[in-house]
């Protein structure tokens, strides 16, 4: 049996040729997957016990089965030769790549119509003449392959970029330890090289086709996927502090009907870990979609991100961001009189209830996830099928 060892600041792995020993440093628990040739079986928890036997008995023939363990929260230490390096995302010579991955690339919403005939959200064509890019902080990703998987790649330039090698390095240990299907993935990480994997199934971001028309049904689902998202990183003690369409990311090949996610959380490279008890006091984010307590400078906590849920959920239905272009001085002003934004008419009743539940300016008044998730997903019962 072949095991690639790593390391984490949590987990321990132990092999030998018997047994796969799997100890846990803190309190979360481990989740393994485990594939059985092409078969594979996912979501284990707890402490797992293996044994395994190196031969099996198929027919009258004797075979090895091909056994690999891949533990979520063990993240691989990525040596920068094993990357192959393709094009920066944003550059306009990357035209050909984007409308290749776009080609067949379309997310399937089921509309009410005389024939119950089944339309598409085509990315090629909301995406047309848009620029994809993609960064981490300040440190734009780039096509990559690794070990043949399409990855993401972000290689820190102290000389271009304001982050710090230390700061980098804050940014890797927020992706070690977070894995949820609604949240864009690390695939490896290097401390010294200062470099970050992560997967590649997406493109484009949700801010970016808002002004298009898109089906309710869409929407709701894009939702109901950062909400779930939220819930996760409230559960791990995560506050993500820059929560907005832009840093949604399209889903590739989505389909509604099968319940994935339409769009992943992406970029976090100013969440922080909260223990309990503890506030925090710098104003970070993006001001059109801050709480109250973070615009004045006010000690906030895991509330913080509602906050800025239902201001994303305002974005998302509007096709507008808040505050109506209001600059930095004017928002602050706004919010110091207590005022609150007002929903256009495009906004259904039913979500701008939902936005008012996240929105309350008293923070331990802020809907939990799971009653904003519930919510979500009984408007999209209300929609045409």
């Amino acid at each position: 049996m072949t095991v690639e060892l790593s390391t984490s600041s949590k987990y321990t792995m132990e092999v030998d040729e018997e047994k796969l020993t799997i100890g846990k440093r803190g309190k979360k628990s481990v989740t393994i997957s485990i594939c059985f040739n092409t078969i594979a079986t996912v979501g284990l928890t707890g402490s797992v016990t293996f044994q395994v036997k190196k031969k099996a008995l198929i027919g009258n023939e004797s075979s090895s089965l091909a056994l690999r363990f891949q533990m979520l929260g063990v993240i691989p230490i990525v040596n920068i030769k094993e990357i192959l390096l393709m094009k920066e995302i944003n550059q306009s010579s990357t035209n050909s790549i984007i409308k290749e991955r776009t080609s067949s690339s379309h997310i399937t919403i089921r509309e009410s119509t005389c024939n119950t005939e089944t339309t598409s959200v085509d990315l090629s064509m909301l995406t047309m003449g848009l620029t994809d890019s993609i960064f981490v902080g300040d440190v734009i990703g780039k096509h990559g392959k690794y070990k043949g998987d399409n990855v993401f790649i972000f290689k820190l330039d102290t000389k271009e970029s304001g982050l710090s090698k230390e700061d980098f390095k804050v940014i890797l240990n927020n992706y070690i330890d977070i894995h949820h299907q609604n949240i864009i993935q690390m695939v490896g990480m290097n401390y010294d090289s200062s470099l970050l994997l992560l997967e590649n199934d997406t493109m484009f971001n949700l801010e970016q086709i808002l002004e298009k028309p898109l089906p309710s049904l869409f929407l709701t689902r894009c939702c109901v996927n950062l909400a779930t998202a939220l819930q996760y990183l409230a559960s791990e003690s995560v506050l993500h502090r820059n929560i907005k369409p832009y840093n949604l990311r399209l889903v590739q090949h989505s389909t509604i009907s099968l319940g994935g996610p339409l769009v992943k959380l992406h970029d976090f490279s100013l969440a922080r870990y909260i223990h309990e008890g503890e506030e925090l006091h710098d104003c970070v984010g993006t001001m059109e979609y801050m709480s109250p307590e973070v615009i004045q400078h006010k000690p906030y906590g895991l509330k913080s991100d509602t906050f800025s849920l239902g201001m994303s959920i305002l974005h998302i239905f509007s096709g507008k961001k808040p505050y109506g272009g209001m600059n930095k001085q004017q928002i602050e002003n706004f919010v110091k009189n207590h005022q609150r934004v007002s929903p256009s008419e495009k906004v259904p009743i039913a979500i701008i209830s939902i936005i008012n539940k996240c929105c309350v300016e008293d923070s331990t008044k802020r809907s939990d996830y799971k009653i904003v998730i519930n919510l979500l997903n009984d408007y999209a019962r209300t929609l045409p099928l």
